[in-house]
């Protein structure tokens, strides 16, 4: 009876085993389609100016213009080109798979896209290039229709020195020059760019009248000397000079004196050179600025700025006393003084020049009623003419000429 049973469970589940083999094999078995073709819409974009950052609906496409977006189904796209300066533009493009679409912007024919440069001067009637090409305006006038970009506006006119002027085109605005040309019949410069200066970082100067020479102070090149038109450059490479960087120079019986601005005081007599620090002898501090001479050479000049006394100011100092006054004018730095053999004295201040002979008589020179940068001036000496020069940090050597003096420093 046992066996009877065993063998009928051996037969149901060998049926059963078949029974799951023979559906499993009746299953029909799942297979992917194969990929789509990728789309082929197809745009080339180029422009007029070139140049353009593409981007499409509003995404970076990381291409500018001469160049074709690709792979793009069958719709409508949004494009915008993007370039400094430019306005944006936008449009859109239908595209159509299997085919190339182009387009082409051209900036320079809608005059929403360019700009204007407003030029005036003075003197007025100045002549006006654009990036060394003669215009055929003078001034005042408003040139229309530029592209954007940077431009050179050159202004010239008869006994003044040609003014040049970096200036940025937008789209749709107008920008302004308004410049003060050089009137060459007062006023010299001499720059890197029209002289053989070795530097326009100036920081004081000394007259050596009898020689006829200048002694010049500069921030980065040491000390320049100019005889009639020429310049000769001293240094530490070449020189007893102590330092690249004069912040004041006087001379006295036959002594050159340098002042520097973290060395001390030099004094060069011929081949002799004297130094002097604040540790090892009696001057105060190393950074020595600016001082000047009274004419008969027994009472100096120092000048102090707001950190020292109120509004900025003067010390004169003889053997018998020690006075003071001050310049009245708010935040003012000075930089340089001078006594010309007129007596009368000569400040290089963060305002302009500032001149007097009978305190506080004072007349202030600058940009505004100069057109020269005497805002940055930090050194003034008188040569054997009675010419006064300036110098200046960034805009080189400035004269002003002597029989224009008096003109110049009278009161409006």
């Amino acid at each position: 009876m046992l066996k009877i049973f065993s063998d009928y469970l051996i037969y149901h589940v060998l049926f059963l085993v078949i029974f799951i083999l023979f559906v499993s094999c009746e299953k029909e078995v799942s297979v992917s389609p194969p990929d789509s073709p990728p789309p082929k819409g197809f745009v080339t974009i180029s422009s007029k100016p070139q140049s353009f950052k593409i981007f499409m609906e509003g995404k970076d496409r990381r291409r500018i213009t001469p160049d074709s977006i690709t792979w793009l189904e069958t719709g409508s796209y949004r494009f915008t080109l993007r370039k400094n300066l430019f306005r944006d533009t936008s449009f859109s493009v239908d595209v159509v798979e299997g085919e190339k679409k182009k387009c082409f912007i051209d900036f320079t024919l809608n005059p929403a896209m360019l700009g204007s440069i407003k030029i005036e001067s003075k003197p007025s009637s100045s002549l006006i290039f654009l990036n060394d090409s003669s215009t055929g305006l003078q001034t005042p006038t408003v040139i229309k229709g530029l592209l954007p970009g940077y431009y050179e506006v050159r202004l010239r006119n008869t006994d003044h020195r040609d003014k040049k002027i970096l200036v940025t085109v937008e789209s749709n605005k107008t920008s302004e020059v308004n410049s003060v040309l050089v009137d060459t019949t007062i006023w010299n410069d001499y720059t890197l760019e029209n002289s053989q200066i070795a530097s326009n970082n100036l920081t004081c100067l000394l007259s050596d009248n009898p020689q006829d020479k200048i002694y010049i102070g500069t921030a980065d090149m040491g000390l320049v000397v100019k005889e009639n038109n020429l310049f000769a450059n001293y240094n530490r490479n070449n020189s007893r000079v102590i330092d690249i960087n004069i912040k004041s120079l006087y001379k006295t019986s036959g002594k050159l004196w340098i002042g520097t601005k973290e060395k001390g005081l030099a004094r060069i007599n011929g081949l002799i050179t004297t130094f002097f620090k604040k540790n090892g002898s009696s001057i105060p501090t190393d950074n020595i600025t600016s001082a000047a001479l009274s004419e008969d050479g027994k009472e100096i000049y120092f000048l102090h700025d707001p950190a020292t006394a109120n509004a900025g100011g003067i010390s004169v100092f003889n053997p018998s006393f020690v006075k003071s006054f001050y310049l009245n004018q708010p935040s003012l730095k000075t930089r340089s003084i001078y006594v010309d053999s007129d007596k009368r004295i000569w400040i290089a201040s963060s305002i302009g020049i500032i001149t007097f002979k009978d305190y506080p008589d004072m007349k202030i020179l600058d940009s505004n009623n100069t057109g020269l940068n005497l805002e940055q001036a930090n050194g003034i000496t008188q040569d054997g003419l009675g010419n006064i020069y300036f110098s200046t940090y960034g805009s080189g050597l400035i004269k002003l000429k002597a029989d224009k003096i008096e003109h110049v420093v009278k009161k409006n």
